[in-house]
């Protein structure tokens, strides 16, 4: 039995990305900030910015 084939994520989001039906990506934009926004407080770094992006995506993506 062949091991299943990795998918590198960047790979992963352009196809989910692709597949999303009538893309808007200044929708995709406006949800993105609003995300970092929500997510910014007194001790805010860019990990907590990248970490409220990724879930943003992965809402996005089970709505596909």
């Amino acid at each position: 039995m062949s091991e299943p084939r990795v998918i590198p994520a960047d790979e992963a989001l352009a196809w989910s990305l692709s597949t999303y039906p009538a893309l808007d990506w200044t929708d995709l934009e406006d949800a993105i900030a609003d995300a970092i926004s929500d997510s910014m407080d007194m001790d805010w770094t860019s990990r907590d910015g990248a970490r409220a992006v990724v879930e943003c995506l992965k809402k996005i993506g089970a709505r596909t």
